[in-house]
Parts: C-alpha cells; sequence; structure tokens
C-alpha cells in the first residue's frame, strides 16, 4: 500500500483548505515513491542485481549495502 488510498479516503479528516492540504500530502507521497523508485532503480543498475526465485531484489539490495547485520533484518 502506498498511502494514496488512505489520504482519498480520509480527506475529511484534513483541516481547512481541504483540498490544498490534501493535494500537498499527496504531492508528498508521489515525491517519495519516485525518489524510492529511482534510488531502488539505480542500486539494482549499478550493483548488477538481477530477480532470482529464491531471494525478492530489495533483499538482495540490503544484503550487498549492509551485509546480513541487524539492519538487513530491519529492511
Amino acid at each position: 500500500m502506498t498511502g494514496i488510498e488512505a489520504v482519498a479516503n480520509g480527506v475529511q479528516a484534513f483541516r481547512e483548505p481541504v483540498a490544498r492540504n490534501a493535494a500537498k500530502v499527496l504531492t508528498w507521497l508521489a515525491v517519495l515513491l519516485g525518489g524510492l523508485f529511482i534510488g531502488i532503480t539505480t542500486l539494482a543498475g549499478l550493483l548488477h542485481v538481477v530477480p532470482v526465485e529464491y531471494e525478492t531484489i530489495v533483499s538482495q539490495l540490503a544484503r550487498a549495502t549492509l551485509g546480513r547485520g541487524l539492519m538487513y533484518y530491519a529492511v
């Protein structure tokens, strides 16, 4: 879940001006999601990570950058 659905369903909870505040939140979500997408894609390309049956791309990236320590398991 990206949170976009939660914002769309919870517009009533925003303070006035509702539309402006909801638009700000959606803009920040789009920036964050875009940054994550570009970052993960770039890192995967630089580290030559490819899909494998037994490990996800995110797991491979975390292992390659963090090792198999506590932060790897937090990811």
